[in-house]
């Protein structure tokens, strides 16, 4: 029952930010990182959202390089920490997310071992490592599916 509650007010707190979030995903790069381990990838559910499963990543600072800013999103959000390094470019998209548009950018990574993971409780609902074939257009955001579509070819 809690995680519904929060994840009402969350669904509250972004149309009420609608306005802020317009200005402030117009301006700048975001960025998406797959997470793969095995045969799963790390998906994560904002608070402020929808309630459906994304992948880790968000804006990139002033200044700041496209690979850097993905890693410290990637830390902020779930506690893991990768080198720039690790990244493998898969490209650059758009995205519009209930008349939100912003340009992402895409990247891999592939763990060797599953590590220990910390939801990041003022920004997420939820994190979870999911089977690829469970992520559909019902269950999560469209810049996953098309970042994973991406990620495919």
């Amino acid at each position: 029952m809690k995680d519904k509650t929060i994840a009402l007010v969350g669904r509250i707190l972004y149309f009420l930010a609608w306005p802020a979030l317009y200005i402030y995903l117009k301006i700048g790069i975001r960025t998406r990182v797959i997470v793969s381990h095995n045969d799963r990838v790390l998906v994560v559910k904002n608070l402020i959202g929808d309630g459906k499963w994304s992948l880790p990543g968000g804006g990139v600072h002033k200044g700041e390089d496209s690979r850097v800013g993905a890693c410290r999103e990637l830390l902020e959000e779930t506690g893991i920490t990768i080198e720039p390094s690790q990244l493998e470019m898969i490209g650059q998209a758009s995205a519009n997310l209930s008349g939100l548009k912003f340009t992402y950018d895409q990247y891999f990574v592939e763990l060797r071992q599953k590590p220990e993971i910390k939801k990041q409780a003022l920004e997420l609902t939820g994190i979870a490592w999911v089977k690829l074939e469970s992520l559909n257009p019902g269950n999560s955001q469209p810049d996953v599916i098309e970042t994973l579509r991406a990620w495919k070819h």
